[in-house]
């Protein structure tokens, strides 16, 4: 009945009717300060609120049908949390399932852990209104709903159940489903700063946007184009950066990032020029523009700065040109045209600080980040030294930067990231983390309260991946099937540093794994090469035998992938701190974080009363202006 195999975390039932009008037109019975269409058509439309106990959602579908919601650990049916519910002679009705790991029809929980609060059915339109708490009540089915991003799968029906629950043949339409990756707790914005956008005197907006050309149809596209940034004569403060998606092309962009290119970019003869990324034929400005400035993803919103602080543009040393690097779903292969993109707001009037930019995590080089094949949890991590961050914090005379955004990234076989603090040996709450990441949902996510990172703060960043049914290793770099461990993030005041990264130092690698697949010694074929130009060169029964190969051969076991992670992790690392030279140097080689007192997050737990609800109410009237 349900979705088998989907990347979904919500699932919703619905039935279509020619008697309805747009969900826009439908107003939520109570104020909800967050609100998502699951679907391109706009048919299913969720609204919700939380606080420290509870989320509210109000579901609103195009149907006269049931409709139903339910939060999966992957994105299918098999683990997910369900809810259901449907509106038939005046009663709402509310069940609480989970979806069984054969997929298929989902049956109901032991326990009801689900608040009804109203429902009604309009104009061609349900609405079911529900309470649940944030904490997983149900020991065996519930999942708990937490700050990282949530799958959400939905589908809906064409008829109410006929007898008084949801049975194996109320089954959904092929097109009445979906899945969309979420934020239920993690989007906090910055209202105030909103309003002072608006506000600002002397408003003014550039666009970096897509050239609307057709190109190659193919289910999954990377497109890159890159642009001047504008010449202005005085410095100006970009105050809010949006994106500019395309009506008619909306179902089809995934993701935009807009890379920044390094100052020593001047000029271009390919000013404007638009290719596929990652690819041997890709523009060859994009191997130097990895500087991640925004990114946006389906469902993401706007990006306005904190109140005191604007981005510089229009003042020598800063950037001229950026890459803006485009995620087409394209899975039935049309021809697309697209002009979408994103929007700068800026002002000439400036603001109190200037707000910078850095890269921290694991340096994008060589073969220090390496994932074994086929392993289900492998921990990498980066470094950004206190050395290097205080460094540049006494070149531009402060003591502190506040930390306002962040933007964590990695590739596919990422499934967590966490932006760690430590302070003396002490880990502080981490600025940023996402311990359920999904590549296809990458936005830049607002750190409030801001975050204080002071002289002497030492930043790291963990990456958990998984390459489960993968037979080859996963080794850093630009492709999608390679990996990154990044956090980009916006603070302010200033200070002169773009990259704060470290990579486990030369030979490390060969070290570590030479007592584990045994062999002795080893060769590099080419300097900074990945493990397929390193070869064994003792024992002679391996000779010239690849680590690359030598990695993949071998069975890995769990013990023995913890194993790598820990000695890659307590190694000697190579630090990159590029901006304040020549106080800091470029290169230099540095010890891990020393984390004596780990942070340990509050649990949330259940509180009373968490089950024995009415699993029916008398259903909301109609106005007569047919809106909720």
């Amino acid at each position: 009945m349900f979705l088998k195999k989907w990347p979904i975390t919500v699932i919703c039932w619905c039935v279509l009717t020619t008697m309805v009008r747009a969900l826009v037109d439908v107003e939520p019975s109570n104020y909800y300060d967050q609100n998502e269409y699951l679907d391109y058509e706009k048919h299913f439309r969720v609204f919700w609120k939380v606080n420290d106990t509870h989320i509210e959602m109000e579901i609103h579908a195009i149907t006269t049908g049931w409709v139903g919601i339910g939060f999966s650990p992957f994105g299918g049916m098999e683990g997910a949390d369900i809810i259901v519910g449907w509106v038939r002679n005046g009663q709402a009705h509310i069940t609480d399932r989970y979806g069984p790991w054969y997929g298929g029809y989902p049956p109901t929980d032991r326990e009801e852990n689900v608040e009804l609060l109203g429902g009604s059915e309009c104009d061609g339109v349900t609405m079911i209104k529900f309470r649940r708490q944030l904490a997983a009540c149900e020991k065996y089915h519930d999942r708990p709903i937490t700050k990282g991003t949530v799958r959400i799968i939905y589908a809906y029906g064409v008829h109410d159940p006929v007898l008084n629950d949801l049975f194996f043949t109320d089954k959904h339409r092929f097109n009445h489903r979906g899945t969309k990756s979420v934020l239920l707790l993690g989007r906090k914005t910055r209202d105030k700063e909103q309003l002072l956008v608006q506000e600002a005197p002397d408003l003014q907006t550039f666009d970096i946007v897509n050239d609307g050309k057709s190109f190659e149809t193919k289910s999954t596209y990377y497109k890159c184009r890159l642009l001047r940034l504008p010449d202005l004569k005085e410095k100006h403060h970009i105050i809010k950066i949006e994106p500019v998606i395309e009506e008619k092309n909306r179902r089809f962009v995934h993701h935009l990032v807009i890379q920044q290119c390094p100052y020593s970019l001047q000029k271009s003869d390919h000013d404007g020029e638009s290719r596929e990324c990652y690819t041997a034929n890709s523009l060859p400005e994009t191997r130097g523009c990895l500087f991640i400035t925004y990114g946006w993803g389906v469902g993401g919103g706007s990006t306005s700065l904190p109140k005191n602080a604007g981005i510089p543009i229009g003042v020598p040393g800063e950037a001229q040109y950026v890459i803006l690097e485009t995620h087409y779903d394209n899975p039935t292969n049309e021809v697309i045209r697209d002009s979408s993109g994103v929007r700068f707001t800026y002002t000439s009037d400036l603001r109190e600080n200037d707000a910078g930019f850095i890269s921290m995590g694991h340096t994008v080089s060589g073969n220090g980040l390496l994932v074994p094949p086929n392993t289900d949890s492998y921990l990498v991590y980066g470094e950004c030294g206190a050395e290097c961050l205080g460094g540049a914090m006494e070149v531009a005379e402060v003591d502190s930067i506040n930390i306002f955004s962040a933007f964590l990234h990695s590739h596919v076989a990422g499934r967590a990231i966490t932006l760690r603090q430590i302070r003396n040996t002490t880990e502080l709450p981490p600025p940023s983390m996402d311990q359920t990441y999904d590549f296809n949902f990458q936005e830049t996510r607002a750190v409030i309260p801001e975050r204080t990172v002071r002289k002497g703060d030492w930043m790291q960043i963990i990456c958990d991946y998984s390459t489960r049914g993968k037979k080859t290793l996963t080794e850093s770099g630009l492709a999608t099937t390679e990996e990154m461990c990044l956090a980009f993030v916006m603070y302010y005041p200033k200070i002169p540093l773009n990259h704060c990264t470290s990579v486990p130092v030369t030979g490390a690698a060969e070290d570590i794994l030479g007592p584990m697949l045994g062999f002795l010694k080893t060769k590099k074929l080419r300097r900074n090469g990945q493990f397929r130009d390193i070869v064994i060169t003792d024992p002679k029964e391996k000779l010239n035998v690849t680590l690359e190969q030598e990695i993949n051969n071998h069975l890995w076991t769990k013990a023995e992938t913890e194993k790598l992670s820990y000695a890659f992790h307590q190694s000697p690392r190579s630090s990159f701190c590029m901006g304040p030279q020549p106080k800091i140097p470029l290169f230099s080689q540095i010890q891990p974080a020393v984390i004596e007192k780990p942070y340990l997050e509050k649990s949330t737990n259940c509180v009373a009363p968490s089950s024995g609800f009415s699993n029916a109410l008398i259903a909301n009237s109609c106005p007569v202006d047919m809106n909720f």
